[in-house]
C-alpha cells in the first residue's frame, strides 16, 4: 500500500481560476459546469480553494452585503491549500487528508505548479480497493491468510496516532502534521511555533506517591493542557513525561504569553507535590520558532531541538517557567511565584 502514489490516482485536468477573477463568474463556472470546487492559482502555484461549502457561506453574506458579488475569489478562499507532491503514498495522502480535514489536495511539481489533484473521496475509494485486493489474496489458502491477518493487524496498530493513555496525538500523529505544516510554512512564506513540556521532579513524584498516581497525573495535565489551548493548536506525547504544542500561523513572538499562562495555570490547580520547592505540581517549557526571514529551518526537527535546548535553560533556571534557547533569542520567561 506504501508503494502507491498520488500521481496514479490524480486528475489530471483541474479545473482552476486566478486570484483577481470576480466572485460571481466563479459562481458562474461552477453552475455552467457544476463544479463542486476550483483551485485558486496564481501562475499555476495552487494558493487556495473555493467549494459549494465556501459558496454558501458567501450567499448568506451577500444577503447583508450586496456588494460582495463584486470581490475577487481571493477575498474567500480557503487558504493556504494543502498540496502533496506527485510520489507521497497514499497512506502519507490519506493520513495528511484526515489529520488537516482537507477534501481536495492539489498536486505539485518540483517547481510547486500545480499538474494534479486528489479528492479525499479518491484516496477513500483508493484505500478500500487495495484492501479489498489484500482480503481475496489472503482468502486463497488458510496459511496465506493467516499471515496476511497478522500483518496487516501490525500495520494498522503502527498506523495509531492517538497515545492510548492519554487520547492525545502520539510520536506519529506529530512527526505527519508537523511535516505538512512546516513544508505549507516554507512554501507560503508562513511560520509556526512549538512549545515543548516537561512535568518538573515528575520522577520524584512516582517515588512518593506510586506510578499509577503518576499515570493519572499525566493524564490530568495533558487534559489540562488539552482544554486550555486554542482551537487550531495541536497536543502531542513528545515522549516520556514532555508535551509537545504546536502553533499553526503563530509567531513566535507571539507565543511567551500564552505559554506562560499555561505554566502558571498548571501551578495555580494546586496539585500536591510534596518533592518540590513551592509543593505542588510544576511544568517547564522551551519554545522553538517557525519559519522567518530571519530565522529559517530547514527542518521541523530543527524547531523540536530548538524546543528542547529551551526546555533545558528552563529546567537550569529553577523549573516552572519557560525559556527560549539562548543562541536564538536573549530572553526567558519566569513564572511569578
Amino acid at each position: 500500500m506504501r508503494g502507491i502514489c498520488v500521481e496514479k490516482l490524480m486528475s489530471r485536468e483541474v479545473s482552476c481560476v486566478e486570484p483577481e477573477t470576480k466572485l460571481k463568474e466563479v459562481i458562474k463556472r461552477m453552475r455552467e459546469n457544476t463544479f463542486s470546487f476550483l483551485v485558486v492559482t496564481n501562475k499555476k502555484i495552487p494558493v487556495g480553494i473555493i467549494t459549494e461549502k465556501d459558496i454558501v457561506c458567501i450567499l448568506d453574506d451577500l444577503l447583508e452585503k450586496p456588494e460582495i458579488s463584486q470581490f475577487p475569489i481571493s477575498a474567500f478562499m480557503s487558504s493556504p491549500p494543502v498540496v502533496l507532491n506527485a510520489d507521497t503514498t497514499l497512506i502519507e495522502a490519506f493520513e495528511a487528508s484526515q489529520r488537516m480535514q482537507a477534501s481536495y489536495l492539489p498536486i505539485v511539481d518540483n517547481s510547486g505548479e500545480i499538474t494534479g489533484l486528489v479528492t479525499q473521496s479518491d484516496l477513500s475509494r483508493a484505500h478500500f480497493q487495495m484492501v479489498e485486493k489484500q482480503r481475496m489474496a489472503v482468502e486463497n489458502t488458510i496459511a496465506v491468510r493467516t499471515q496476511e491477518l497478522l500483518k496487516t493487524n501490525e500495520h494498522f496498530r503502527l498506523l495509531a496516532l492517538e497515545d492510548a493513555l492519554l487520547c492525545i496525538g502520539n510520536r506519529r500523529a506529530m512527526e505527519i502534521d508537523l511535516g505538512c505544516i512546516h513544508e505549507t510554512a516554507k512554501r507560503y512564506d508562513r511560520t509556526y511555533s512549538a512549545v515543548l513540556f516537561d512535568i518538573d521532579h515528575f520522577k520524584e513524584y512516582n517515588d512518593e506517591y506510586g506510578h499509577l498516581a503518576g499515570d493519572k497525573l499525566f493524564i490530568r495535565i495533558a487534559g489540562y493542557l488539552k482544554q486550555s489551548i486554542r482551537q487550531p493548536d495541536r497536543i502531542y506525547r513528545y515522549g516520556g513525561d514532555e508535551f509537545l504544542v504546536v502553533l499553526p500561523e503563530t509567531p513566535i513572538e507571539d507565543v511567551p504569553i500564552m505559554a506562560q499562562r499555561l505554566v502558571t495555570g498548571l501551578a495555580d490547580l494546586n496539585l500536591p507535590h510534596t518533592k518540590t520547592p513551592i509543593g505542588v505540581v510544576t511544568i517547564s517549557g522551551g519554545i522553538g520558532s517557525g519559519l522567518s526571514e530571519k530565522n529559517e529551518k530547514p527542518s521541523w526537527r530543527n524547531v523540536l531541538e530548538e524546543a528542547d535546548r529551551g526546555l533545558y535553560r528552563a529546567k537550569g533556571n529553577g523549573r516552572n517557567q519557560i525559556a527560549f534557547d539562548c543562541s536564538t533569542v536573549q530572553s526567558s520567561f519566569a513564572a511569578e511565584g
